[in-house]
């Protein structure tokens, strides 16, 4: 046994999973923001996460007689970034059950979503290989 060819297929099961359930969460909360709701625009929040920067939409809205002030759910892009207007008011879907959850008005599923679960994939699945190859065939 090749305690390399383990130690990959352990990393590589492990990484694959995160990756995995991470998108998972992430299509799962925007599928539960169902309710239109009009809101402001106030301005971009630009966050830094590492060496990334990510560009968030802050809103403000109300729902059920309560004042909300948040940041999408999900980055915009620098097309969407141009296409904002301060004050301006847009329809937003929000969580009823958690109404501080909210997505800027775009599909469930995105292109980013599939890429990256593809990744998890292969990487989940070389993993496997590389597991029952260590295991099963090199006895």
């Amino acid at each position: 046994m090749n305690i390399t060819f383990i130690l990959l297929g352990i990393i590589g099961v492990v990484y694959g999973t995160l990756l995995v359930g991470i998108e998972f969460r992430k299509w799962r909360a925007r599928i539960h923001c169902r309710v239109p709701v009009d809101a402001v625009f106030e301005k971009t929040v630009t966050k830094k996460m590492g060496d990334r920067v990510r560009t968030y939409a802050l809103f403000s809205y109300h729902y059920q007689e309560k004042k909300f002030r948040q940041c999408t759910m999900e980055r915009i892009t620098r097309k969407e970034k141009k296409s904002l207007e301060k004050g301006k008011i847009y329809t937003i879907r929000i969580n009823e059950e958690n109404p501080k959850k909210l997505c800027y008005l775009r599909k469930n599923f995105q292109m980013e979503d599939l890429l990256t679960f593809i990744l998890g994939m292969a990487f989940w699945l070389s993993g496997i290989f590389y597991l029952i190859g260590e295991f099963v065939f090199f006895k």
